[in-house]
C-alpha cells in the first residue's frame, strides 16, 4: 500500500485551516466577552456574564480551553492574556 504525498498535502491544508478557524472563532469569543460582558471588578480582565445561557456557555468554553480562569466568585472569568 502507497501513500500518495498529495492526499497527505490535502489533509494537512485541511488541519490548517481548521486551526486558523478555531484561532479566529475564540478571538471572537474574547472580543465579545470584552464588548458584551459587564467589569464590576477593580481589575480589567475580569468580568461577569448576564446568566443567559450563551454567556454561561461561552465563559465555560474560555476556561475550559485555557483562555481564561475563573474568578475567586466561581462565576466571573478573569481572561488571560494568549495569543491566538
Amino acid at each position: 500500500m502507497s501513500i500518495d504525498n498529495s492526499d497527505c498535502l490535502f489533509e494537512q491544508n485541511i488541519i490548517d485551516q481548521l486551526r486558523k478557524d478555531l484561532a479566529e472563532c475564540q478571538e471572537f469569543l474574547v472580543e465579545m466577552v470584552n464588548q458584551y460582558c459587564r467589569n464590576y471588578s477593580d481589575e480589567p480582565t475580569t468580568y461577569s456574564h448576564d446568566f443567559m445561557s450563551t454567556g454561561e456557555a461561552v465563559f465555560d468554553y474560555l476556561v475550559n480551553h485555557g483562555l481564561a480562569d475563573w474568578a475567586e466568585n466561581g462565576i466571573d472569568i478573569r481572561l488571560k492574556k494568549v495569543t491566538l
